[in-house]
């Protein structure tokens, strides 16, 4: 049976990566009951380069620019601003009933906000059910209200990347299953890749963040993190790990914003924005601190979940997936969300205490290995898809 993936992305956040370790383990895990076929809005970008190794059929349905800038943060102000594409969004839609209705998947798998909301609409017209794979926390608001009027649809149905995501279109019921990562990949292995880029010796210290440039991932606040480790005599290096990979209009001059930040500060020979790293397990290995810095709550935390399994400790806020991942004091550290005083302390702690570092990041890779592995989320996939009966 065929399983339309629809994303809006081509480029590699968590939730592509997420989106790619089903597509590429579907039918194998499945024993070939499940075959993926992936929608995408444009035919370049890493996303294509693995659907093309892996030699999955992929078709691309090109979307309205406009859109594209369409964020959470602003979602209103700047669906206003696509109002004049109105005609190109009402045609894609009809484009993307056509596609769905001519291929004639069993299943349609959505991945983003704004493929929920657009596959949602082609319901009516179509009789494959749809299941919506929610990876965003939403606060209230008209995006919510939207996905809640869509989940009365007999026909949409909702998987969650963990219980926190899940409450968000509560009471509607949604299957949850956590995000999985390949552990054999994630390696507790040391890695070099800053140090020798940098020219800095064994001795020091390196504390990361590893995320999309994206003002609510919380790249600002760990720059005022620094500062504060710095002023209190803390010998450590910051590497701030990503790239901007969203067109959304929240986030546009992000990256300079954090360039300025860093320079206004003094932190120039401190802080070191290295963009994105592939493969992302170097990243990891090659940092001593994790730090998850969002300052919204985080759906899951894929980060969280390959640091860990790198025996990185991880300092993460204390709201959303991360709680549902992390053991206070055991797994990881986690501090009250947007508190930079207590980011700083909880680092500083770990600086302070190697042993206590290694010790957590071992206790940390075997809670990993036991309930987050790839193979358990995409048995945990499969099972949903059994339990949905075409229309």
């Amino acid at each position: 049976m065929k399983v339309a993936f629809y994303t809006i992305a081509t480029h590699l956040g968590g939730a592509e990566r997420s989106l790619l370790d089903i597509v590429t383990r579907l039918d194998r895990q499945s024993n070939g009951r499940y075959t993926p076929w992936v929608i995408l809005p444009q035919s370049g970008g890493p996303m294509v380069e693995v659907l093309e190794k892996n030699k999955i059929e992929f078709e691309v349905l090109p979307f309205p620019d406009q859109f594209l800038k369409v964020s959470r943060q602003n979602f209103l102000n700047d669906t206003l601003k696509a109002l004049p594409q109105l005609p190109h969004i009402t045609q894609y839609v009809n484009q993307l009933t056509k596609l769905l209705k001519t291929s004639s998947p069993h299943l349609v798998h959505t991945s983003g906000i704004k493929c929920h909301l657009l596959a949602g609409q082609t319901l009516p017209w179509h009789k494959t059910p749809v299941l919506c794979h929610l990876r965003d926390i939403l606060p209230q608001g008209l995006t919510l209200k939207l996905l809640r009027a869509m989940a009365r649809q007999k026909n949409f149905h909702l998987v969650a990347n963990s219980k926190s995501t899940a409450h968000t279109l509560a009471p509607h019921p949604a299957h949850v299953v956590y995000n999985g990562i390949d552990v054999h990949r994630f390696i507790p292995k040391k890695g070099s890749t800053f140090r020798d880029h940098l020219k800095l010796d064994e001795s020091t210290p390196l504390v990361g963040i590893v995320a999309v440039l994206a003002q609510w991932k919380g790249q600002m606040q760990f720059i005022e993190m620094t500062k504060q480790l710095v002023n209190e005599g803390s010998t450590a290096h910051f590497i701030i790990v990503g790239d901007p990979i969203y067109d959304t209009s929240s986030d546009e001059n992000y990256k300079d914003q954090l360039t300025a930040q860093i320079k206004s500060l003094g932190l120039q020979q401190r802080v070191h924005l290295v963009g994105y790293i592939d493969p992302p397990e170097v990243a990891m290995q090659g940092l001593d601190i994790v730090v998850h810095a969002s300052t919204k709550p985080e759906a899951f935390g894929r980060v969280i979940i390959e640091a860990m399994a790198c025996e990185r400790p991880v300092v993460a806020a204390n709201q959303g997936g991360p709680t549902e991942i992390i053991d206070p004091g055991v797994t990881g550290l986690l501090y009250p969300m947007g508190d930079v005083d207590a980011m700083a302390k909880s680092v500083k702690h770990l600086l302070d205490n190697p042993e206590r570092r290694e010790k957590i990041g071992q206790v940390a890779r075997a809670a990993v290995s036991q309930r987050f592995s790839v193979e358990a989320m995409v048995d945990g996939i499969i099972k949903v898809y059994d339990q949905i009966e075409p229309y």
